[in-house]
């Protein structure tokens, strides 16, 4: 027992150092989509990189914004030489990618002004790697079966395999690496018959399905025990960011050519279907496995062949445990996503505190039988962590406490806005890892009270390598004023901006855009949300980069 609390006391205290610690995170460029005529295309370049090697692709849904920012990811981003690009809101719909070339256009006008504005030329040809959460998984699919010579991967992150396209049925993604990833409990369904592991099974057999129709299927599915349908964390980010860096040293060209690398179907691993228990037939190169080859998945190696074996597999054996968010000293009902209602508990009105509990009896969605058993649980508390949220903007402050705080991100969707929180709970030897998530809407802005206005003073144009740069505004309201980076090499520490290192292509000037804002108060006395001011100005010479 006491090392089971040593075990936990050491948990806590990792909360909250990375809670309590803001991570800073840059996005160089920006260019308008259209989309609501405040939408953005983002780009990241490592600042190292000399030329880019390929675009890892995604549209805002949900999750994507943690995944494009993890350090995880952006690591093996600078290691393999990928930028980023992040579409917000979205600009390409579902079936855009069809016979009237939409979806084709809006693409090749993003990637091509991109590269104009960077300085990074090869942008606006360079392959990709698509990444798309829950219905993002669509056009992300759809935007490799439009191009699959330019495609280097596909990761469907909760959210099935998206089969080809009404007007090309025959379109096939032959050669390019696909994953698919799963929560183990995402089907929430009214329907008693339908079980709460329906979705894992569903992309199970679509996939083997598309393995047993096309010659060359790269194709895998990864289940995460525990976990549900908004789950983004450090042990999958680690298994994505491999699947990324084996998929772009597999198919990208190291000479610089146009034309990707083939991946012979013979040179890749195979694992068993099982998926959440171990398999009846050890992982094993393709030509030696065991078992049935139409019945297993294939992997691009040895390494996440049997990695992803043991991720899925890891609780097996072990017992349910549930937990649940606690709104008025009751726990709410176990759901697909659970809604608590805004209440600020501190003075600024913009942050809230959370409780979380283990749910009691098991509800009937995970029965096996009809009629509620009790459930037990290990010990230890509930654990909680930040997802995002359908337009992003929140900050951890503590082990359960989380405030608004407005971004790039919530600025292009100007939406209203939502804090969505993960309740999880690890498991041990006996007890098997558990989350529950849940939103918390709020308003994108206050109108209700006294109104306000914001008064920001120009910021001059800066030198490559200039030091700290002071924010000067402030709301006739008295209320402070806080800042965010819509675009540029700069992030804000301790209400100052501070230049970042910029890629060594890059077109100089390059423009710095930041933004003031004050949300107003929700709480006595209202006031209403101030229209947000911009700043721009511009950092470097051409001849500082010479």
């Amino acid at each position: 027992m006491k090392r089971r609390l040593n075990r936990y006391a050491t948990l806590l205290i990792a909360i909250i150092g990375l809670c309590t610690t803001t991570r800073a995170v840059v996005w160089q460029w920006a260019v308008d989509t259209g989309v609501k005529k405040h939408g953005k295309a983002f780009l990241w370049v490592p600042p190292e990189c000399r030329q880019v090697r390929g675009l890892i692709v995604g549209q805002q849904v949900i999750l994507e914004k943690a995944v494009f920012e993890d350090p995880q990811i952006r690591a093996v981003a600078a290691q393999q030489d990928l930028a980023i690009l992040f579409i917000v809101p979205g600009a390409i719909a579902y079936d855009d990618f069809g016979p009237d070339g939409r979806g084709e256009a809006t693409y090749l006008r993003i990637v091509s002004e991109l590269a104009e504005v960077s300085g990074y030329a090869e942008i606006a040809t360079a392959p990709f790697l698509t990444i798309g959460h829950s219905g993002g998984a669509l056009p992300a699919w759809r935007l490799a079966y439009w191009k699959p010579e330019r495609c280097f991967g596909v990761i469907g992150l909760h959210a099935a395999p998206i089969d080809p396209p009404s007007h090309d049925p025959q379109a096939r993604l032959e050669g390019v690496p696909l994953l698919v990833i799963s929560g183990q409990y995402e089907s929430w369904s009214k329907d008693a018959a339908r079980s709460i592991e329906h979705h894992w099974r569903w992309c199970r057999g679509d996939i083997l399905a598309l393995r047993s129709r096309w010659d060359r299927a790269l194709a895998s599915v990864l289940v995460q025990p525990g976990a549900g349908h908004f789950n983004w964390d450090d042990d999958l980010a680690r298994y994505v960011a491999l699947f990324i860096r084996k998929a772009a040293q597999m198919r990208l060209p190291n000479d610089g050519s146009s034309a990707l690398r083939e991946i012979p179907l013979a040179s890749g691993w195979l694992s068993d279907h099982t998926l959440v228990s171990p398999g009846r037939y050890p992982p094993a190169p393709y030509r030696t496995y065991a078992g049935d080859r139409g019945l297993a998945f294939w992997h691009l190696d040895e390494e996440l062949a049997k990695v992803n074996e043991v991720y899925g597999s890891r609780d097996h054996g072990k017992k349910l445990q549930l937990v649940s968010f606690v709104e008025d000293g009751e726990p709410l009902e176990p759901a697909w996503i659970q809604n608590i209602a805004f209440s600020p508990v501190e003075g600024d009105g913009m942050t809230v505190r959370v409780e979380g509990g283990f749910v009691k009896e098991t509800p009937a969605v995970f029965a096996v039988e009809s009629g509620m058993r009790p459930l037990s649980h290990a010990d230890g508390p509930v654990c909680f962590r930040l997802i995002g949220g359908w337009s992003g903007g929140g900050e951890q402050l503590g082990p359960n406490i989380f405030r608004i705080k407005f971004d790039r991100f919530m600025y292009a969707r100007r939406r209203p806005g939502s804090l969505m929180i993960m309740a999880w709970h690890p498991g041990d030897e006996r007890y098997g890892y558990a989350e529950q998530s849940c939103s918390i809407n709020f308003p994108y802005e206050i109108r209700e009270g006294v109104p306000q206005l914001i008064t920001f003073a120009s910021i001059p144009d800066q030198p490559v390598g200039a030091g700290p740069i002071a924010l000067n505004a402030s709301a006739d309201s008295g209320l402070p004023v806080e800042f965010f980076v819509v675009k540029g090499p700069a992030v804000i520490r301790e209400g100052q901006l501070e230049l970042t290192g910029i890629p060594p292509r890059t077109n100089l000037p390059v423009e710095v855009t930041v933004a003031a804002c004050q949300w107003g108060r929700t709480v006595a006395p209202l006031v209403q949300s101030a229209a947000f001011v911009e700043r721009s100005f511009r950092v470097g010479t051409a001849a500082e980069m010479d």
